[in-house]
């Protein structure tokens, strides 16, 4: 019988996509139907979808084993409690997760008139790497669409005057703003400066700007106020943890601190464990996380006066924390789909299992992942140097599109110089917005 209703479904929704595809004269819904549809095959293969450690912790949170803290972003843990206490099944965060996906990209493509559904469909479907992104419940996921989103919108703004008189447009900007704050810590310092270039570029728009920018600050204090005042929400030292980074450097480099700034960092950090190490370019656990907390402009003093005196040590601290780009023996993060774990192991005691619905369709994925990897000019599509290097480029070149690169580009400075550990998914967005590049340079036409 289970079999059976399965086809039933299959069946109906193959003939609602057709319908949709040969009769439907909206551009949007056709491009929405053939990338969500693309995406949920991916989902379906590793069903419930993939979660690794951050998850399970916010996951842990929200079900109350763990207390709530802000150690991953608020909102992200949130989310994934809402979905769970309404749908009451995790793989329903993945699946918003697409549906967001879908309709954003459906709303650029259409926008921008892009008609080649078959393109649209290669490169998100055909190309394993972006399936196998957006079906990850990482906040960086929904960080990277949100930074995409305001992205189109600064694009948008600039290819028509009038786009900012309308007050859906403003709320856009607004919610889609307050998404890349409120999905990664420092996601402010991304938003910030954008808004600040934006003033000068809009001048025209100078009082709608300041309308977003005021109505932005304003929601941050707000949430700041909720969060840490009202609810009470346990503050946690991720913010910091890249000045313990680059101090433990400065550590395996011999620099001698005084005697009152060794005995804070021995409160927070195996200062003696670090010494022995002599290992730069490792993120070493807190001792204290707390005291962390209490400790955070001390800490900072302690980090500006060494860089004063000593500016090596942060140099190669930087030279570390970017390997995952300039070296090409770091492991790309999409290996980890080819192994069993892609749904961690200590996430069995809250339910999720590794259970999928179309296994022969996850062997096809891996096998094509495999081959393409295996083949030498097809490795730099796995790095996210080449991203980063076809941003600047066409950044540099192309006029047009500076506008709608440059906050992928400041996000791209702000996770090298100021992220502990760099990552692929950090880099998402520029991942992403090449596949709107390549839709460009292909059939510009389409873009006008």
């Amino acid at each position: 019988m289970g079999v059976l209703l399965n086809c039933l479904i299959l069946i109906l929704y193959v003939l609602i996509l057709s319908i949709i595809l040969t009769f439907s004269s909206s551009l949007f819904l056709k491009h929405f139907s053939t990338i969500f549809t693309s995406l949920l095959i991916y989902l379906l293969a590793y069903f419930p979808g993939s979660y690794t450690y951050d998850s399970w912790v916010q996951i842990l949170q929200v079900i109350g084993i763990m207390p709530f803290n802000d150690w991953h972003t608020l909102l992200h843990t949130i989310s994934i409690g809402i979905v769970l206490k309404v749908f009451h099944h995790i793989a329903s965060y993945s699946l918003f997760q697409i549906i967001f996906a879908s309709i954003l990209f459906a709303w650029i493509l259409s926008k921008l008139k892009f008609k080649n559904l078959k393109l649209a469909l290669f490169l998100v479907f055909a190309f394993p790497t972006t399936g196998l992104l957006l079906i990850n419940a990482w906040k960086d996921t929904y960080y990277s669409l949100s930074l995409i989103w305001f992205s189109f919108l600064i694009y948008f703004a600039y290819q028509d005057k009038n786009y900012l008189k309308s007050s859906l447009n403003l709320l856009a900007f607004v919610i889609s703003a307050m998404l890349v704050i409120l999905f990664r810590h420092n996601g402010i310092l991304v938003i910030i400066p954008v808004l600040i270039i934006m003033l000068f570029v809009f001048k025209e728009q100078f009082k709608k700007l300041l309308i977003i920018t005021s109505s932005i600050i304003l929601l941050f204090i707000i949430y700041q106020i909720i969060a840490f005042n009202i609810l009470k929400i346990e503050k946690g030292g991720v913010r910091y943890l890249k000045v313990i980074d680059i101090i433990s450097t400065y550590i395996v480099e011999g620099y001698k601190f005084d005697e009152k700034e060794r005995k804070i960092l021995e409160e927070i950090i195996p200062v003696k464990d670090i010494e022995k190490s002599k290992n730069k370019c490792y993120y070493y656990t807190l001792s204290n996380s707390h005291k962390l907390i209490e400790y955070n402009h001390e800490i900072l003093k302690i980090l500006l006066k060494a860089i004063i005196k000593d500016i090596k040590p942060l140099i190669e601290n930087m030279i570390c924390s970017s390997r995952f780009i300039w070296n090409p023996k770091v492991r790309t993060y999409f290996f980890s789909y080819t192994r069993d774990d892609y749904i961690y192991s200590n996430v069995y005691q809250v339910g999720l299992y590794p259970d999928s619905k179309l296994p022969h369709i996850q062997t096809i994925i891996e096998v094509s992942l495999k081959a393409l990897t295996s083949i030498l000019i097809s490795k730099p599509l796995f790095k996210p140097i080449t991203y980063i290097l076809i941003l600047l480029i066409v950044f540099l070149v192309n006029k047009n599109l500076r506008i709608v690169l440059l906050p992928s580009l400041l996000n791209t400075l702000v996770i090298l110089f100021l992220s502990q550990i760099n990552h692929f998914r950090f880099l998402l967005s520029d991942y992403l917005i090449t596949l709107f590049l390549i839709f460009y340079f292909l059939k510009p036409n389409a873009f006008k």
